[in-house]
Order: structure tokens, then sequence, then C-alpha cells
């Protein structure tokens, strides 16, 4: 084992066609190894599935107030949109 501390950002799979997300890995820091998407989803299929890698400690903020995601499939380049509970209510 590689006594090496690692950082590893969360992955998140999600479906091509609705942009669903299917499984989000979280972050993982310490002696930690990389694994492949395969491993982290055993049902991971690319014809069917994609996957964004973001690095440690991206859009922290975001994941920690939002109270939805999903994938933008609408463009060329898959984009995360993030929704967030209305501040607005009373």
């Amino acid at each position: 084992m590689d006594d090496e501390i690692l950082f590893i950002g969360r992955r998140l799979f999600y479906n091509l066609s609705t942009g669903e997300i299917l499984m989000d890995t979280g972050e993982r820091a310490g002696y930690v190894r990389r694994t492949t998407p395969e491993e982290d989803y055993p049902d991971f299929d690319p014809a069917q599935h994609g996957v964004l890698e973001l690095e440690y400690g991206a859009l922290t903020e975001d994941f920690a107030q939002c109270n939805g995601l999903r994938v933008d499939v609408s463009g060329d380049t898959p984009k995360l949109i993030f929704s967030y509970p209305d501040s607005g209510s009373a």
C-alpha cells in the first residue's frame, strides 16, 4: 500500500438522456486509493451514463447549501445545475 495522503474529488454519475444524478461518490481524503468509474458504480455503462469528476474542494458551498442537483445535458458540454431552498418564504 502506498503511504501517500490523497485528496480525491467527487465523481457524479448521471443519466445521459435526462441528467438525473444516479450516484455521488463524495470526496475522499487520507490514505485512500484512486478508483475507476466501474469500481465506484458497477452498473456504469458509457452508452447510458455520464460521469463528471470534480477536483477536491470544488463547489463545496454549493453542495452544502443545495437541495437538488442535476446535469444539464442539452448542450455539448454537461453542466451542473444546483437548486436551492427558497430563502424568501417565511
